[in-house]
């Protein structure tokens, strides 16, 4: 490894001030925090994750009126999480382009973030199956789905690895890690 990988302990000492205010705090962590791109990426995946959980104490205090089945839901459900994590495998693979280690840490960043946006697809059917049928259950399934794909396309020490080999194999010396850490994230 020629970087330096600062863990994820930094990152979640940056997201803490979103958990306490989500608005301010994520301002506070993208303008004020001297953190490296890479920490910031695996802040943002904290938040991500943390922010599903929360809709989950959202619905603990809400008692919809129970439909008497969950009808087709739960098929579709699964459909749009089996899609969902589908589209993360593909996010995960795309190429990266070596042309510069701006666009190199550019691309793999969109590519996440492609990822988190398709992660959220089951979650958020789950939820608003939740206000049709009354069924908690079906936004844990969403959940789930939405874990995994973000578990998949998390910025990992093993997945930049793995993408440093495809660097590589492109005969290009560039480093993902040095240029997910010293490229900005832009606000």
């Amino acid at each position: 490894m020629d970087y330096d990988d600062p863990g994820w302990m930094p990152a979640l000492r940056t997201s803490i001030p979103f958990l306490i205010v989500p608005v301010i705090g994520l301002n506070w962590m993208i303008r004020r925090a001297k953190v490296d791109g890479l920490t910031l990426l695996r802040a943002f995946l904290i938040k991500f994750v943390s922010t599903l959980f929360l809709f989950l104490v959202v619905l603990l205090f809400l008692d919809p009126e129970k439909g008497e089945s969950a009808g087709w839901f739960p098929y579709l459900l699964i459909a749009i999480g089996l899609i969902e994590l589908a589209f993360i495998r593909w996010a995960r693979g795309r190429p990266l382009v070596t042309e510069s280690v701006e666009k190199l840490a550019g691309v793999y960043r969109g590519s996440f973030f492609i990822g988190v946006g398709m992660a959220y697809s089951a979650a958020l059917f789950g939820f608003v199956c939740f206000f049709i049928n009354g069924r908690l259950w079906l936004y844990l399934v969403g959940m789930a789905f939405s874990l995994i794909g973000l578990t998949w396309i998390a910025p990992t020490r093993q997945d930049i690895e793995r993408r440093q080999g495809q660097i590589e194999a492109q005969g290009t010396s560039l480093s993902l890690g040095k240029a997910l850490m010293e490229v900005p994230l832009r606000s």
